[in-house]
């Protein structure tokens, strides 16, 4: 991976999975799989039961995407091997404005630390739920905030230029 050729310490890259590139089992044999997160949805837990199981014995880690929404469980917290939970942006939008949201956001948090889990908030937009994520305990955030999504050679090319201005 280009990551690993041009610095010391290598990147990290999300990757949302789609149902056919789990079956496939394509993440395994791609290089470093330490600086790959593979998201895969509920929706995928209920019909690959073996899916996220099969990623963390390959030594890929995996995040549970769009947690609290559609056929989101307790008990795949459970049952599977996550190493985060993926705060669907539903929540996100309205975490400065909602009480029950912060308080849903929270918990979410917490349950994530009890388990030794991570948290990732999508949909981060502005900087006012970029510091309520923050004080929440959140561990990392995504969104237009910082950046839309990219490709790999368009986010090395972005990272490159954003660590030159930096020493500059």
């Amino acid at each position: 991976m280009r990551w690993h050729d041009a610095t010391r310490h290598p990147g990290r890259g999300d990757i949302v999975a789609e149902r056919a590139e789990l079956c496939g089992r394509c993440f395994g044999d791609h290089g470093d799989v330490d600086a790959v997160l593979v998201g895969i949805t509920t929706g995928i837990c209920r019909f690959h039961r073996r899916a996220a199981p099969s990623l963390a014995r390959d030594g890929v880690r995996v995040a549970l995407d769009d947690f609290g929404t559609g056929y989101s469980s307790l008990s795949y917290l459970r049952r599977f091997p996550f190493d985060k939970i993926k705060i669907d942006r539903s929540f996100i939008t309205n975490v400065g404005k909602d009480e029950s949201v912060v308080a849903i956001v929270r918990a979410i948090v917490d349950l994530a630390n009890a388990l030794h889990m991570e948290t990732t908030a999508e949909g981060v937009e502005n900087s006012a739920q970029f510091s309520q994520l923050k004080r929440q305990g959140c561990t990392s955030v995504q969104g237009f905030l910082f950046s839309r999504a990219m490709n790999p050679d368009d986010a090395w090319h972005y990272a490159n230029g954003r660590i030159a201005r930096a020493v500059a």
